[in-house]
């Protein structure tokens, strides 16, 4: 009779336990789900910043991309400007040399003709023999 009694509380227990590993077992079970529900939630809010992030970078990419080739083709246009600035400045610088040369060469040959003329002058002449040997 003891036996049956042991049994019998043995099985209360084991029902009792039983009845609280369900009730333990839903519970999980329910906040498996709520779990499961949040975190996929989370994940098509983080799937939406993503896209609209990467959307971002390719627009920020692209303006970067416009930017340096619009940089690039200034200084190609500043660079261009400078060739031809030079150029035409030594151009000018050319063209003053020239004028220069020739007002020189200009020069030297009305000093040579005055030279010829004052080569017939005596050095200790008067300014009578001077204007006569010029032809006043």
């Amino acid at each position: 009779m003891k036996l049956i009694i042991a049994c019998a509380v043995t099985t209360a227990l084991l029902v009792g336990c039983s009845q609280q590993a369900q009730a333990d077992l839903t519970t999980c079970k329910s906040d498996l789900a709520k779990a499961q529900s949040e975190a996929t939630a989370t994940k098509s809010t983080s799937d939406q910043k993503i896209a609209a992030l990467e959307a971002q970078l390719k627009q920020a990419q692209d303006q970067l991309a416009s930017n340096q080739k619009a940089a690039d083709d200034a200084a190609k246009a500043a660079a261009d400007k400078d060739a031809a600035d030079k150029a035409t400045t030594a151009g000018k610088a050319a063209a003053g040399k020239a004028a220069a040369g020739k007002k020189a060469a200009d020069l030297k040959q009305s000093v040579e003709k005055a030279d010829v003329k004052s080569q017939t002058q005596a050095p200790d002449a008067t300014t009578q023999q001077k204007a006569k040997a010029a032809g006043f």
